[in-house]
């Protein structure tokens, strides 16, 4: 089995903003970022499930539009990645404000199951 987590992320939330695994590429906000490290989890048959904690950050110039899209971004994560071969849950979240950029973060915890 090989880690599906960041294609189907990127599928889910790719067209609602920006989007970029570790760093941004773009200067104009709002865009997100997201890491994740996947964990394997193997037996002698083989791997049958990869986990991982998923960080994704919302960053945006405005608190309003930086929590819309952190929301909007959380509730399809939380439909589009609960599927067959996904489950998905959110585990924390926070909010910070730096010389007038805002992020929202948002952690969420993935498996991927075979």
């Amino acid at each position: 089995m090989e880690d599906q987590i960041g294609k189907a992320v990127e599928s889910v939330v790719g067209n609602i903003l920006p989007f970029f695994l570790y760093e941004a590429e773009v200067d104009d906000y709002p865009y997100a970022v997201y890491f994740y490290t996947p964990e394997f989890f193997s037996t002698k048959d083989g791997v049958y499930k990869i986990a991982t904690n998923l960080t994704l950050q919302v960053f945006s110039n405005d608190s309003d539009e930086a929590l819309e899209k952190a929301d909007t971004i959380r509730t399809a994560l939380l439909a589009g990645m609960n599927t067959g071969k996904f489950y998905t849950k959110m585990s924390t979240t926070s909010k910070e404000c730096v010389e007038g950029v805002w992020k929202i973060e948002n952690v969420f915890r993935i498996i991927q199951i075979s």
